[in-house]
């Protein structure tokens, strides 16, 4: 927020490339200095990285160029109610994708949360269809992020810094895309 507002770095998707890439970075020297093993390097060939990691890179870039479109289109506030739909979302592709079976408690809770974003919502002044689908979109993005995630963790035994030493090059390449399309058309 910072470098963003008081400094008046107004690129915020090409800071969010420098944060994936510094990421990427210290999850390679940890694993060059034996610091995380590495474990997976021969699986990961052509079909596991297309079938595997390129659909979370890419809904990690959603995740991050969407949410910060609807700031454009929405009021922080808003943005910020919105967000507490995102275990809403994750719970019902988690429980679709087979990697939960919700109590009643749970899907009180959730039905909970569904009510109390809605109501919170129900006064908001500025409201924007184009800035709500950005932010439902980037939720999306965020809850099939998760459970992809947790089903390369669970099945492969991925570690995490493995997971993003993977990840997060592909997730930068869709953010820097984004960055030239959208901060440096002047």
């Amino acid at each position: 927020k910072h470098v963003l507002s008081d400094v008046g770095f107004a690129f915020p998707l090409s800071l969010s490339f420098l944060t994936l890439t510094f990421s990427w970075a210290v999850c390679w020297v940890a694993i060059r200095l034996g610091v995380v093993d590495f474990k997976h390097k021969d699986m990961v060939d052509r079909k596991f990285y297309v079938t595997n990691i390129l659909p979370i890179g890419a809904l990690s870039a959603g995740t991050i160029v969407l949410g910060m479109a609807s700031y454009l289109f929405l009021t922080v506030s808003f943005v910020q109610m919105l967000k507490a739909f995102t275990p809403v979302m994750t719970l019902a592709f988690m429980t679709s994708f087979g990697l939960t079976r919700p109590t009643r408690q749970i899907i009180g809770c959730v039905t909970i949360i569904c009510l109390g974003t809605a109501f919170a919502g129900l006064g908001e002044l500025n409201f924007s269809l184009l800035g709500m689908g950005c932010m439902l979109t980037a939720q999306m993005c965020e809850a099939l992020k998760l459970v992809f995630t947790q089903l390369m963790l669970k099945n492969f035994k991925f570690n995490v810094v493995e997971t993003l030493y993977y990840v997060t090059p592909i997730s930068a390449a869709w953010v820097l895309l984004f960055a030239i399309i959208v901060e440096f058309r002047h």
